[in-house]
């Protein structure tokens, strides 16, 4: 119930913002909304920017590439910049205060990330690069459609990655050989509409066996 005040909170200051919340509103409606649901953590303070095309809701965190992006001089004017703290120590269970740019940048550069928080959720990019790096921008981008509910086979080596997508494509690519690499068999698995994903570690019989049903299928 607590975040559910937090949205319509939210929710209450965009829709008073005429000049501002005026085109993409599914960034409020539909991902802030679920974002407020399932990833907010006691403790976390995250940065809401409302702007003329939508709203930015990401975790406030000084060293994260994509928050500074959004914090460049080019990229804010005319942006409402918001500091929310999840606490049980408000009665509301957070705390929503407005800044201009240099004083939310000012406040986002005192705050502590906690190194032990582990994220409810990552997304697909997060998950399958955490696992091997040197995916980045490989061909498996465009053979995996990441839609809910896809489910994606591989199996790493020291010099060579072979995965099995939705889409049917069956692929080997070589890699830089790296003899410290995590290597054997993951699933992952795409559990929202937004491309969050999940993984786990199988055996290589089980890849084995998604290799033969994908081969049987295209026969």
């Amino acid at each position: 119930m607590k975040m559910k005040a937090l949205y319509n909170a939210l929710k209450a200051i965009a829709e008073s913002d005429k000049e501002r919340f005026t085109h993409f509103q599914d960034d409020l409606y539909v991902n802030d909304k679920d974002a407020i649901a399932h990833d907010l953590q006691d403790g976390d303070v995250w940065y809401w920017g409302l702007k003329q095309c939508g709203t930015y809701f990401t975790l406030a965190d000084k060293n994260s590439e994509y928050l500074n992006e959004l914090l460049r001089p080019t990229c804010s004017p005319e942006r409402r910049h918001f500091l929310i703290r999840i606490s049980d120590q408000f009665e509301s269970g957070f705390d929503i205060k407005e800044y201009d740019r240099d004083g939310v940048i000012a406040a986002i550069n005192k705050i502590s990330i906690n190194l032990n928080r582990k994220p409810a959720r990552r997304f697909f990019s997060e998950v399958l690069f955490g696992l091997e790096p040197m995916l980045k921008g490989s061909r498996l981008l465009s053979d995996f459609t990441a839609n809910k509910g896809a489910t994606l086979y591989l199996s790493l080596t020291a010099n060579s990655v072979t995965y099995i997508s939705n889409n049917g494509a069956s692929r080997t690519l070589g890699l830089p050989f790296n003899f410290e690499r995590t290597t054997g068999a993951y699933k992952v698995k795409i559990t929202s509409q937004f491309g969050h994903a999940e993984i786990e570690q199988i055996k290589q019989g089980v890849f084995q066996r998604a290799v033969k049903a994908n081969l049987k299928k295209a026969a």
